[in-house]
């Protein structure tokens, strides 16, 4: 399907949540981007000053992009064990988008965690 984008850019509206389901199992945060256009929002994700990569105590799924209304969207799942899970709060989801790379972020705030 051919999409259109030829109209403006619209950044991506962040949210992040977060489950688990007992205090020794992994913690799974979710990324959703929504309402943006054009395509092409890339996503990764920090642990501090760290970019998490895919590893032992790290799995990361990010969606396809999805057009909707005009709009894209997608998630990206971060799932972390072992001791980093304990770290939640220092985690962010950055997203890349546009032509200028613009650049947001989102963490859990305080009473989220």
């Amino acid at each position: 399907m051919e999409v259109d984008q030829s109209g403006p850019a619209v950044k991506p509206t962040l949210s992040l949540l977060w489950s688990s389901s007992s205090p020794s199992d992994s913690l799974s945060l979710v990324c959703l981007l929504d309402s943006y256009s054009p395509r092409g929002a890339s996503v990764s994700w920090t642990l501090g000053d760290s970019v998490l990569k895919e590893g032992n105590e790290v799995e990361i799924q990010t969606s396809a992009e999805i057009y909707k209304d005009g709009h894209f969207s997608r998630s990206s799942v971060l799932r972390l064990s072992g001791a980093q899970r304990d770290q939640k709060d220092k985690v962010r989801c950055n997203v890349l988008h546009g032509e200028a790379a613009e650049k947001s972020s989102i963490g859990l705030s305080s009473n989220q965690c």
